[in-house]
């Protein structure tokens, strides 16, 4: 059988990262700059894919992630996981993009979280600590400087395209929250940018993930 999930990654210590958890998890990963071959992983349950695109134009960034889904797709794996900057730092919607593109999917779920290390989502604002990202050394990067630290504003798109989940969205339970994401998408919604403060936050976004 193909892997379970891939998981495409901007650059490699994102990707390590990932590969950590889910390795943790009980997992068997494998961790690859390509997808190539990738259809002789029989037993592996998640493919890593470091596209190392953080620091590309943002055409080249969509183009290698859409190739690495397409890659995926033909080996037969059809969940994908982008894993984005919690500082919203590189091409977040272009890959994101690429990503819903190559894969035929609706809508992308955003979280830039991760609470056990002090970045988290209030009211759509992506804050370290209780510091603002674009009031951090994020703010300041020589390459890709983040000038908002208001999410929405790192997708623009049309009307209704991009919509907030707070967390009393959240804290709803598993199957309102995921009603209210499939109605979101059916209005025409893109982008789903969900607030997250805690892990049991993030849990509760990652359970959409096994609903129907």
């Amino acid at each position: 059988m193909p892997p379970v999930v891939c998981i495409i990654a901007d650059d490699m210590t994102g990707a390590g990262d990932a590969g950590i958890q889910y390795k943790k998890a009980g997992h068997s990963v494998f961790l690859s700059l390509h997808p190539e071959h990738i259809d002789l992983l029989n037993d592996t349950d998640v493919i890593i894919i470091n596209s190392n695109s953080r620091f590309m134009n943002p055409r080249e960034a969509y183009l290698a992630i859409y190739n690495s889904v397409n890659t995926c797709r033909k080996a037969g794996i059809t969940r994908f996981y982008k894993q984005i900057d919690s500082t919203m730092r590189g091409n977040v919607k272009e890959e994101i993009d690429a990503i819903l593109d190559a894969a035929d999917y609706k809508a992308a779920v955003i979280s830039p979280s991760a609470p056990r290390n002090s970045r988290t989502v209030r009211n759509g604002f992506c804050f370290v600590g209780e510091r603002m990202i674009h009031e951090t050394d994020a703010g300041n990067d020589p390459f890709n400087p983040v000038l908002s630290s208001f999410i929405p504003d790192h997708f623009k798109a049309g009307e209704g395209e991009t919509v907030l989940l707070g967390l009393d969205d959240l804290h709803d339970g598993a199957v309102e929250l995921s009603e209210r994401i499939n109605s979101l998408i059916n209005g025409g919604a893109r982008y789903i940018v969900c607030d997250a403060e805690t892990t049991g936050d993030l849990e509760s976004i990652a359970g959409l993930s096994v609903l129907d």
